[in-house]
């Protein structure tokens, strides 16, 4: 991030999010609407912030519940499809993830995660899948609990959309 965000900023942020009525965890499959709320952000606040910085900010300042809740007012979308790859599939997207050994989340905020995760998965499945595709099926696993567990505990939150840049 280039400069600290205001708490007028942060509140546009958060006035743009409510609008928009899509949860932080939907932007890793709608890369269109995160750039259009990047946009309309730094428009409105003459910042100059990247769409993955202000994704970890808003899911970082959610998990500390610092961050609106939508409730049922969002926009519904669909999951993954369990038959989106065979049994074979998923257990070669699991060993990546331990592999790697980063947390789910991080992945929709960084784009080279994001790249290496597909890279492996193509290498190992044989067969291409988009990125952020395999990203909302981990997110699945994690959501039902079948995701396996990390062996390191994930990075600390940040309150300060700065913290990103370090």
């Amino acid at each position: 991030m280039y400069r600290s965000i205001s708490i007028d900023d942060k509140e546009m942020l958060k006035f743009l999010y409510v609008r928009q009525k899509i949860p932080t965890d939907q932007y890793k499959r709608r890369p269109e609407a995160l750039r259009q709320l990047t946009d309309r952000f730094n428009a409105l606040t003459e910042r100059i912030d990247k769409a993955d910085d202000l994704l970890h900010f808003m899911i970082s300042q959610r998990k500390q519940g610092k961050w609106p809740k939508l409730g049922t007012a969002h926009r519904k979308l669909a999951r993954v499809p369990l038959d989106l790859m065979t049994a074979e599939e998923w257990k070669i997207l699991d060993e990546i993830y331990l592999d790697m050994n980063v947390g789910s989340d991080n992945y929709a905020y960084n784009v080279e995660l994001r790249r290496e995760l597909a890279r492996r998965f193509s290498v190992s499945a044989g067969r291409f899948l988009p990125a952020r595709t395999l990203c909302a099926a981990l997110e699945r696993r994690r959501k039902e609990g079948s995701l396996p567990r990390l062996t390191d505990k994930p990075e600390k939150p940040f309150g300060d959309i700065d913290a990103v840049a370090m």
